[in-house]
């Protein structure tokens, strides 16, 4: 998210807020709020696939440089639940769930190995209340909000999906693939198969291990896996699918990465 400079101007009597996105690429050290965030090389880069964590660590700044200590700045992770319309989560609930939303799909879906994969993310809805009870009481600081490391990996995510698929009469069921095999076959890491990074990304190593305790211990509160599947199941069973999918992965990609496992 952009912030412009007169945009962060204006008075305010409260704590300033940052943008709910605020999340920042780190420079690799402690993963907490405390680690050194990534430097803009070029302060006119409007580059977002070269500079996306360095940008939103400006806007921090930006931020900061209006409302000095009151600033208030969260750096969710992956945001998920109803209405999200970017597929990351949902394709996952829809491909266990509701498979038949993405076409025509075998009975067995292909997910990334291993199983012990860390994963993170926060309904959107928690982090809405919390960020809410913040501005509120006027709460400075800057807070990593997601789920604490290592609550949920890949596989608890599966196992799951499949118990609610198994509920709801459906016989879908996970195949483990190698990222080598995915990497050999050409699928994109994060968009064709969310919530995947290759652990070979060392850029990226740790990035789904954030600590979050310091927003814990200010009350951040996450509700059941359980509860979350549920309701984007639901909202995916409403909402209007036609333009949904286009960069996940597609049904014939699958089929033969599951004919060639």
């Amino acid at each position: 998210m952009w912030i412009q400079r007169g945009a962060a101007g204006l008075p305010a009597r409260s704590a300033a807020r940052a943008p709910a996105a605020a999340a920042r690429w780190l420079v690799r050290g402690d993963l907490n709020e405390s680690a050194a965030l990534a430097p803009l090389a070029d302060p006119a880069s409007e580059d977002i696939a070269a500079d996306y964590g360095a940008l939103k660590a400006a806007c921090e700044r930006e931020v900061q440089s209006v409302f000095g200590e009151r600033a208030l700045i969260v750096r969710p992770g992956l945001i998920v639940g109803p209405h999200d319309p970017t597929d990351r989560f949902a394709y996952w609930v829809a491909r266990f769930l509701r498979p038949e939303l993405l076409g025509d799909r075998e009975s067995r879906a292909v997910v990334p190995a291993p199983a012990s994969r860390p994963i993170q993310f926060i309904d959107a809805r928690d982090l809405a209340g919390w960020m809410l009870d913040l501005a509120l009481a006027r709460i400075p600081g800057a807070f990593n909000a997601c789920s604490p490391p290592r609550r949920w990996t890949m596989g608890a995510l599966i196992d799951a999906l499949v118990s609610r698929a198994r509920a709801g009469g459906s016989a879908v069921l996970p195949k483990w693939i190698d990222e080598s095999a995915l990497a050999a076959a050409g699928v994109e890491p994060w968009t064709e198969l969310p919530l995947w990074i290759p652990q070979s990304d060392a850029a990226t190593s740790g990035f789904m291990e954030f600590s979050c305790a310091k927003a814990q211990a200010q009350g951040l509160q996450f509700r059941q896996l359980q509860a979350t599947l549920d309701d984007v199941a639901a909202w995916l069973a409403t909402r209007d699918n036609e333009a949904a999918w286009a960069r996940t992965l597609s049904a014939a990609k699958e089929r033969q990465l599951l004919l060639s496992a």
